[in-house]
């Protein structure tokens, strides 16, 4: 079992960032979809700190192992989210990667991964 489940649960598995500083080493880590911590940040306004958020997770994980989602589901917020990933990767020198957002191949194995 994982520390994101024994430690970090509350409703879902979760991981802090006190958790991947001790665990990061061999990790490759992607931003996130639009519930992702950057993402959210972009949507409210605040690249700022979206920029030294992102900068922090690729001085954590090196500039190999940390990559900027881009996702298009035909979500609205996508579209300009995905602007600012792409000018923040330019700026900050990392590298994008185009992903889905997929939680389950089935919708029957939903159900079997829940409590």
């Amino acid at each position: 079992m994982s520390d994101g489940f024994t430690s970090g649960f509350y409703y879902r598995p979760r991981v802090d960032f006190e958790l991947l500083s001790t665990y990061h080493e061999g990790l490759i880590a992607l931003s996130g979809c639009l519930a992702g911590e950057i993402p959210r940040l972009l949507l409210r306004g605040n690249y700022r700190e979206a920029y030294s958020t992102a900068s922090k997770y690729r001085n954590l994980f090196g500039a190999d192992h940390f990559y900027l989602e881009l996702q298009d589901h035909g979500i609205p917020e996508q579209k300009e989210v995905n602007a600012q990933i792409i000018r923040m990767g330019k700026e900050l020198g990392i590298p994008l990667v185009a992903t889905n957002d997929i939680h389950y191949t089935k919708k029957e194995a939903e159900g079997r991964l829940q409590a």
